[in-house]
């Protein structure tokens, strides 16, 4: 499992609540998430997930679908505390977990800003250290207070309103009380409520980031299950494209290497680069034709072609993804499931990959097919994807 942590929860605190963990899984304990960190765990997609600290000031915050793409590939996601809280209360009708007490204010309406968990911290040399007081906490601790009669509502409102008005890089209780100290409110309830929030006042974060880490711990103990989880599809975009383009990748030799880079090189380095997207041009153009060839629109349209579209349709056996990977194995020698694995790390393929790229080129050769016995005076295969591409660009 990974466990995104930061000022929320100190290194020492993370260390015990873990110790528990480390019996039932392997705990990778990494930074505040920001943007591009769950993509660039899908080469080996942890079996949970669990964020409570992100990044969204400096730098982008985690996406959406990139929590909805782990969770989609199976991979259990939990929120609590801080971003983790906020991105929970976003995607639970997805799968996402929420845990705490900050998750369910969210959840719930009750606060709706990211600034009510942002803080000022150090970096991760010092440990995170929080510099201000994140304003949930304020929220929650007031709310105490006026539950115990150390304060009015009223009071606890002004402080409220005097805390939100500061910008959270500067959010204290001292700074909050101090602002109030010149307007129309008791002494006295303020004099109170400082020495209340100097002893008493609990970090709600924290508490909330140790909750994630023991429900995780008793899940995977087995002494609470697993919620079921919803299933859903992620529309793949052209920006969850260029994003998985821009942060997915491998690790090689130690290093990650996102596939953006490794295609920058091959941009400035291979010759045969405009020939490779020449042909992969053309495949990609006999593939969609094909695909759309089968597709009910099309086949309405030519009700005379519908009996040799039907046979080329991507879901009969001709093309089945497993079917051709099968093939392609027995092709390659590759019948051993050892050989094969060592094959696919050689190679820098995954199974699922390996299974798209076959799919594409069937689909591929199934429409230059269809094309061939439809216009069998078409010789050569550029004659054949030109007039592909005349029918495409007509029907256009």
């Amino acid at each position: 499992m990974c466990l995104f942590v930061g000022p929320s929860v100190s290194p020492a605190d993370i260390t015990a609540a873990c110790a528990g963990l480390e019996r039932h899984a392997v705990v990778d304990v990494l930074p505040p998430i920001q943007q591009g960190d769950v993509l660039r765990l899908l080469e080996e997609l942890p079996e949970v997930i669990g964020i409570v600290d992100g990044y969204f000031f400096q730098v982008p915050a985690v996406l959406h679908k990139e929590i909805m793409l782990a969770l989609q590939r199976g991979a259990r996601v939990l929120g609590a505390a801080s971003l983790g809280a906020l991105r929970a209360a976003e995607l639970d009708s997805f799968g996402m977990e929420g845990v705490g007490t900050i998750y369910r204010m969210f959840a719930r309406g009750v606060i709706d800003g990211d600034d009510e968990v942002a803080v000022l911290h150090t970096d991760q040399t010092d440990g995170f250290r929080v510099l201000s007081e994140p304003l949930v906490n304020i929220r929650y601790n007031l709310r105490r207070a006026v539950a115990r009669r150390i304060v009015t509502a009223s009071t606890a409102a002004a402080v409220l309103a005097s805390a939100r008005q500061l910008h959270f890089t500067q959010r204290s209780y001292t700074a909050g009380l101090d602002s109030l100290a010149s307007r129309d409110v008791p002494l006295h309830e303020l004099a109170r409520l400082r020495c209340f929030l100097e002893s008493d006042a609990i970090d709600l974060k924290r508490a909330d980031a140790l909750t994630l880490v023991h429900t995780i711990q008793a899940r995977l103990a087995g002494s609470r299950p697993w919620p079921p989880a919803p299933r859903h599809q992620v529309q793949r975009t052209i920006y969850l494209h260029l994003f998985e383009r821009e942060y997915v990748g491998r690790s090689v030799n130690g290093r990650y290497v996102p596939e953006s880079f490794a295609l920058s090189l091959h941009k400035l380095l291979s010759p045969t680069l405009p020939s490779i997207i020449e042909r992969v041009m053309w495949r990609c153009l006999a593939a969609d034709e094909a695909h759309y060839r089968c597709s009910p629109a099309a086949q309405k349209a030519s009700q005379s072609g519908a009996a040799a579209v039907e046979a080329q349709r991507p879901g009969s056996p001709g093309i089945d993804p497993e079917r051709l990977l099968a093939d392609f194995r027995g092709r390659r020698g590759l019948t051993c499931d050892a050989t094969f694995e060592t094959w696919l790390r050689e190679h820098s393929f995954g199974t699922d990959e390996l299974a798209s790229c076959l799919l594409a080129r069937a689909r591929a050769a199934s429409g230059l097919r269809l094309y061939r016995k439809e216009h069998p005076e078409l010789r050569g295969l550029r004659t054949v994807y030109g007039r592909i591409a005349a029918d495409v660009a007509g029907r256009l």
